[in-house]
């Protein structure tokens, strides 16, 4: 049976999203990028099981392009995220981006 998560309003909470892509690495969720209506996206988020609480990422490093469709996993300490759609293209990509959940940068 599925049941709604409700968050309070002072929390941050990442704007609605569609095609983008969520990885599990402990107590966290990580979501990445996807298409807000017209808009690809290329934030980062976390979720804490913990506490129902959500955080914006902002690592250093490469800035992470737009990007929807995409797939991500998590291994050893690190989100990969691979191909989808970058930017305002329809045309499938294939980048690979890797975020270190750790040091909280970008390569």
């Amino acid at each position: 049976m599925w049941t709604p998560v409700t968050f309070t309003s002072d929390n941050s909470v990442p704007p609605s999203r569609s095609k983008h892509s969520a990885a599990v690495h402990g107590n966290h969720i990580y979501v990445v990028g996807g298409r807000n209506g017209n808009w690809p996206l290329k934030d980062i988020w976390r979720y804490a099981l913990s506490n129902n609480t959500w955080e914006q990422l902002h690592p250093t490093g490469d800035s992470l392009q737009n990007l929807q469709e995409h797939t991500a996993v998590v291994y050893q300490d690190k989100v990969y995220v691979f191909g989808g759609e970058v930017g305002f293209s329809s045309a499938s990509e294939s980048p690979l981006w890797s975020y270190s959940i750790k040091v909280m940068h970008t390569v």
